[in-house]
This record gives structure tokens, C-alpha cells and sequence, in this order.
């Protein structure tokens, strides 16, 4: 299983669709949040979940999302589409890719809040998963993340990357 937040998303995602990377790694799930990923191509074996606050521009930077799965919320976003790369791109909303578009977290108008790492770990716990019929609990209850839900937490490795630049 892979996961990121924002460009930690990204990162997650863009292996997925190389062949030799997937011929050496066993990757079944990806939970992406905060991250402009709509668009990725991706081994369509491998289970996605996107996880996007309404109000988070992030996830919109690229545009291209937001023809994929208009957000109501954002009115005043009317990309134009790039047929070019649509058709080039087929993998675009299909296969196994799940997009959760959650409510706002606290102020609709603050961009920033809805963008932070813990407003999306808070709205997964208070608002998705105490819903057994939300896309979210749906997706986690798949026998696929046996291996990586669980209570025992030495059965689990974590590695988290810290990106910084150097002076």
C-alpha cells in the first residue's frame, strides 16, 4: 500500500502505472488526500482511493480533475477540457479508482484549513467511518487492506519521507 498527502500523493500515485515498478513491488491499494491526481494513468489492479476536501483547490491545480468530476461547490472553476490528452488518457475516472469528495472541514472560505493533513485524518474518522454506507468505509472494508488495517501495529511498517530543500 502506498499513501501520500498533496504532492505526497502524487508520489504515490506515479509508480503505479510503470510496468516495471509493479513487476517488482506487490502494490494493491493507494490512498491518496489533498492531491491533484484525477488524471494519473494506473495499473488498473491496484485499488485507489482519492480523498479530496470540497473546499481544497489543491486537488484542482491541474484543471483537468475538474472536468473529470465537476466539484458543485466550486462554481467559478469552468476548465476548458485538453481532448487531446483525454483521449490520450483513458484511464481518467475508470477502474478502481474511488474519489471521495468530502464536505469542507470548519470554514468553507478557508482554503488553507482544508488543505491540512489533519483536517483530512479528522473528517475520514468523524465524518466517514462511523458511516458504514460512506465511500470510504466502503473501500476500506475490502479484504485487500487486511494486511494493513490492523490493531497490531508490529505487523505494520510505516515510512514517512520528509521533503525540504537544502540552503
Amino acid at each position: 500500500m502506498l499513501s501520500g498527502h498533496s504532492q505526497g500523493g502524487m508520489i504515490a500515485e506515479s509508480p503505479i502505472s510503470n510496468p516495471e515498478f509493479m513487476a517488482q513491488y506487490n502494490v494493491t491499494n493507494v490512498v491518496t488526500y489533498g492531491s491533484p491526481v484525477d488524471n494519473y494513468s494506473a495499473d488498473p489492479s491496484v485499488r485507489q482511493l482519492n480523498i479530496q476536501h470540497a473546499n481544497d483547490a489543491v486537488p484542482l491545480i491541474d484543471l483537468e480533475g475538474a472536468y473529470a468530476a465537476p466539484r458543485p461547490t466550486l462554481p467559478f472553476i469552468t476548465p476548458v477540457a485538453n481532448l487531446g490528452e483525454v483521449a490520450a488518457n483513458l484511464n481518467i475516472g475508470s477502474g478502481n479508482t474511488t474519489t471521495a469528495t468530502l464536505p469542507p472541514p470548519g470554514d468553507p472560505f478557508d482554503i488553507s484549513g482544508a488543505h491540512d493533513g489533519s483536517a483530512y485524518q479528522s473528517s475520514v474518522q468523524q465524518q466517514q467511518l462511523q458511516d458504514p454506507a460512506s465511500q470510504i468505509s466502503q473501500w476500506s472494508s475490502n479484504p485487500s487492506l487486511a494486511p494493513f488495517l490492523t490493531s497490531d501495529p508490529s505487523a505494520v511498517t510505516q515510512y514517512t519521507s520528509q521533503v525540504h530543500r537544502e540552503n
